[in-house]
């Protein structure tokens, strides 16, 4: 249990302790180190971007490592630069498709061996799956697993995920690039950051305690 919060835990810690140093005027607005690190991201760290987008569409490697707000802050970096919000854009779809698509195989061959019983397809209805639940990439990836499960095609899998993870990532590009840096700036930004983090620890805390064995 305290191994799953123990990253949350952290993170909610080092942001306390700089928002303190920053209120008392010891260290520069976090909004500053937010505009130098998402500008990094978007340029030179932009590998890195697309590390986090694979791992976040991994199911069971997502569980212990959220990249949404790394990958958030890289959209914001390219503002301003049409040429580096595409690249941006075209990373995180690409590197989450493979993370996607690494889930369902890795899923159809465990499901196989299992002889597993398949769903219907129809009845899942793949396409509003998709689109209602790749907005976000943990949801993406257990979405992944029901459509292994179904037997899904690969090639319409292929086409389906990349058609939501498309439109979603550029409905969150455009999304950052219109109400800007909201993770640093005003109390929205603390409010939607400590919330995350807080709601993250309670989760882990959750989910340990109810697979300890009785």
């Amino acid at each position: 249990m305290l191994r799953r919060s123990l990253t949350p835990l952290m993170i909610l810690i080092v942001i306390a302790c700089l928002d303190m140093l920053s209120y008392f005027e010891l260290i520069p607005s976090k909004a500053v180190a937010f505009d130098a690190v998402s500008t990094w991201l978007s340029t030179n760290g932009i590998l890195f971007v697309g590390l986090l987008a694979f791992l976040e569409n991994v199911a069971i490697a997502n569980v212990y490592f959220p990249g949404s707000v790394a990958i958030l802050a890289a959209m914001h970096g390219a503002s301003g630069d049409v040429g580096t919000i595409m690249t941006v854009w075209i990373v995180v779809t690409v590197f989450g498709l493979v993370g996607q698509t690494t889930t369902y195989l890795l899923a159809s061959t465990v499901f196989a061996k299992l002889d597993v019983t398949k769903k219907g397809i129809e009845e899942l209805r793949p396409w509003t799956l998709a689109f209602g639940s790749y907005w976000h990439p943990h949801l993406a990836s257990m979405t992944c697993l029901t459509f292994a499960s179904s037997g899904l095609p690969l090639r319409k899998f292929l086409v389906i995920s990349l058609a939501a993870s498309s439109a979603w990532n550029a409905f969150w590009t455009l999304f950052v690039l219109s109400f800007g840096n909201i993770f640093a700036e005003g109390p929205m930004g603390s409010v939607l950051v400590y919330s995350y983090l807080i709601v993250w620890i309670l989760l882990s805390v959750g989910s340990g305690q109810t697979s300890k064995p009785k």
